[in-house]
């Protein structure tokens, strides 16, 4: 007698339920996987935005603790250094008082390179006071470049405008323009472009340090006291679209202008 021997295998139906319970794994685990992908894209594009706004404050506290001097306005020369890269002045309040969107001007001092590894300060007589011009005297006083801090189409930049008289030295400090104008015998630089989707910048003055209540600044005043004040307030904010949202930080910050005469 033959004994014969079966083989059993899958069935159609058993087939069809295996691939499904498959398929259904497949989308749990790829959906899981999307997921987190997402979140972490989601999470990276908001550190770099955390770290590219606090990037830009610091940019502007250390700018301030080393400045002489805050301002109100500052007329240049010649073109394309003023406001929209006229001979424009710059002004705190530009483009208007009230705007989410001002200017901060500030005093720092010129040095030029006397050697590869050091940097001297450029020091002028005090013609306000006595007509010794570039001649250095008890009068003398230390020569200061202006730097300038606004936001154009949504960008932060930080322009570079050297004084016009250096008493035959070399300011080591690169006078900038917007990229446009790169090519002018007034540009050595681009301006620096510090942050981008940036939709506040203001700025608060205080007469003393240890104030808590900011100098109340308007046009008839703002010539007078802003050059006066012993401290500043810096505020940025970005809004930038990340996952399909508008995503807003604020970063700010208190320096106090201790470099001031």
């Amino acid at each position: 007698m033959l004994n014969k021997e079966t083989t059993s295998g899958f069935t159609v139906v058993e087939l069809i339920v295996v691939m499904t319970v498959m398929g259904i794994l497949a989308g749990i685990v790829f959906g899981a996987l999307s997921d987190l992908y997402y979140s972490n894209v989601k999470s990276i594009a908001i550190t770099s935005q955390i770290s590219d706004t606090r990037g830009a404050l610091h940019s502007i506290e250390d700018d301030l603790t080393l400045s002489n001097a805050v301002v109100a306005s500052y007329a240049p020369l010649t073109s394309p250094l003023g406001s929209n890269d006229q001979m424009a002045p710059w002004s705190y309040s530009y483009p208007g008082v009230g705007s989410p969107m001002q200017t901060l001007i500030i005093e720092s001092a010129a040095s030029t390179q006397t050697t590869p590894d050091r940097r001297d300060f450029i020091i002028n007589g005090n013609t306000a006071v006595s007509p010794q011009g570039c001649t250095p005297s008890s009068n003398s006083v230390l020569l200061y470049n202006t730097i300038v801090f606004f936001v154009k189409n949504s960008t932060l930049y930080r322009r570079t405008i050297n004084n016009p008289n250096p008493c035959g030295q070399t300011i080591i400090q690169k006078q900038s323009c917007a990229a446009a104008y790169s090519s002018n015998s007034n540009c050595r630089a681009v301006d620096a472009r510090l942050v981008d989707n940036v939709s506040a910048l203001t700025f608060k003055y205080y007469a003393q340090a240890s104030d808590t209540a900011p100098m109340a600044i308007d046009p008839t005043n703002a010539g007078t006291l802003i050059p006066t004040a012993k401290a500043v307030d810096v505020t940025i904010e970005t809004t930038r679209r990340i996952d399909g949202k508008s995503n807003t930080m604020a970063a700010s910050t208190r320096v106090i202008v201790s470099n001031r005469q």
